[in-house]
């Protein structure tokens, strides 16, 4: 949610000076077409870790902050800019003790770009988030443009500056569209010319199912790895994902498979980068995720409905998978619970807890998990 507001004098400030760079004016002018949005985070996590042939457990505590907020100024009839800031401060805690000795949160500059619009294209240069749906949250140093073309709209990019673990430099192109009911796309990306791949999306209604199709496929050519036998793999990850409403209850079916190379496996993935299971290509709940798995597939079930201003939700995954070049198989499966309580439009409180166990070999691997936030977006 996006409103005009009033801002303090050192934000306005800065907004006039970035709107109108060394052209004078009135401070009012500067920030009367200013926007401001964003969201303010305090969430506590607890986890717990226990190995069936180890008498030993592990707790992790931690308090979480997050604050963003971004700042969109019209410039002029064709010229729009952008400011972005992050805070993220994690506390960690152990017996009962802060253990975080930094006393000062730095402030993360995560936008900063102009935007021009034109009755051609739409293309925005500078800081910002890349669009593709092979990485969650990653942030560049690029230039986007996106060129109506009849039914399709066609984009392009090229960032730099990336901060992941196969490249430093992205270069994408997409086509996007609809067809009938159905929204399409296809996105082609290349990555300082060691990762090369795609990832095409069909997601629609039909009669009353929403149906969300996705594969994904990228080719790891040469890449430097520490582990030699992910060098010139390949990649593939496919999954379906169905929902639909049965009174007040939305119901949720999907399915998820990697490939099952025998020699190469899975490389570092098709999100490109571990542990960034919230890209949009991968198959994941809250703990595991099949994007970093070999030979793996999975199926999710999961119901959800609400009451007034509270809602709750389950998902359940269970799924197996194989290890590289052997036939070792692991079993796994996630629980998660979620109560969530919109107290207005703007601010939530919600609970999740997960349980997640990992068999290898007998062994099991439990892992639990409870997320408490306060979350208030304007």
């Amino acid at each position: 949610m996006k409103n005009t507001i009033k801002m303090s004098l050192a934000a306005a400030v800065a907004v006039s000076a970035f709107s109108t760079s060394a052209f004078a004016g009135s401070l009012e002018d500067a920030i009367k077409d200013t926007t401001i949005s964003g969201k303010v985070e305090v969430g506590y996590n607890w986890e717990e870790s226990q190995v069936s042939n180890s008498a030993a457990t592990t707790n992790a505590d931690e308090w979480e902050y997050d604050i963003d907020m971004t700042l969109n100024s019209k410039v002029n009839d064709m010229i729009t800019a952008q400011v972005g800031f992050q805070a993220d401060h994690a506390i960690s805690i152990t017996a009962g003790q802060n253990t975080d000795n930094s006393k000062t949160t730095d402030i993360t500059l995560t936008k900063l770009n102009f935007t021009a619009k034109t009755d051609v294209a739409t293309v925005i240069v500078g800081k910002q988030g890349q669009p593709t749906p092979f990485l969650d949250d990653e942030r560049g140093d690029g230039i986007v443009a996106l060129v109506p073309a009849g039914p399709v709209t066609l984009a392009a990019g090229f960032f730099t500056g990336m901060n992941f673990a196969v490249t430093d430099q992205i270069t994408a192109a997409a086509v996007i569209g609809s067809i009938g009911s159905v929204n399409a796309s296809l996105w082609y990306l290349t990555a300082s010319d060691v990762v090369k791949g795609y990832s095409a999306n069909l997601n629609g209604k039909f009669g009353p199912v929403n149906v969300d199709l996705t594969h994904t496929a990228l080719d790891y050519e040469g890449v430097n790895n520490t582990v030699a036998a992910y060098a010139d793999a390949e990649a593939s990850l496919t999954k379906v994902i169905a929902s639909m409403d049965v009174d007040a209850v939305t119901l949720t079916l999907g399915y998820g498979m990697t490939n099952d190379q025998d020699t190469h496996g899975r490389g570092r993935g098709v999100d490109l980068e571990n542990g960034d299971h919230d890209a949009k290509v991968n198959f994941a709940l809250d703990d595991l995720e099949l994007d970093a798995l070999n030979d793996a597939d999975a199926f999710l079930i999961g119901a959800a409905t609400s009451f007034g201003k509270t809602s709750v939700s389950a998902l359940y995954l269970d799924g197996s998978s194989t290890a590289s070049g052997s036939s070792l198989k692991t079993d796994f499966s996630e629980l998660d619970l979620e109560v969530a309580y919109a107290m207005s439009k703007n601010f939530k409180v919600s609970g999740l807890y997960t349980t997640s166990t990992v068999t290898t070999s007998s062994i099991d691997t439990d892992h639990d998990t409870l997320q408490l936030s306060m979350k208030y977006k304007f």
